[in-house]
């Protein structure tokens, strides 16, 4: 679970990253075998959320596509 714990981190910081900077992220393990992306890809005005796109490949292989949504003034980080 400490391996999903920093995944689950890094992807709340890239796509709030990618929501902020309204520019696509990239992350990578050291060993290059694993790429995070988030690509932002829409805002709504009315509920302030951003749409956000994060893909994920672990050695060449996609293993998550999925759109997430960032809203502003919601705290977005946990910390335990």
């Amino acid at each position: 679970p400490r391996l999903a714990s920093a995944a689950q981190e890094v992807s709340t910081q890239a796509a709030t990253q990618a929501a902020q900077t309204n520019k696509p992220v990239e992350y990578r393990t050291t060993d290059g075998r694993g790429v995070y992306q988030a690509y932002p890809l829409d805002y709504n005005e009315q509920t302030k959320c951003h749409k956000v796109q994060e893909r994920v490949w672990e050695d060449g292989r996609i293993v998550k596509d999925q759109i997430k949504e960032v809203c502003e003034g919601e705290k977005t980080e946990r910390k335990y």
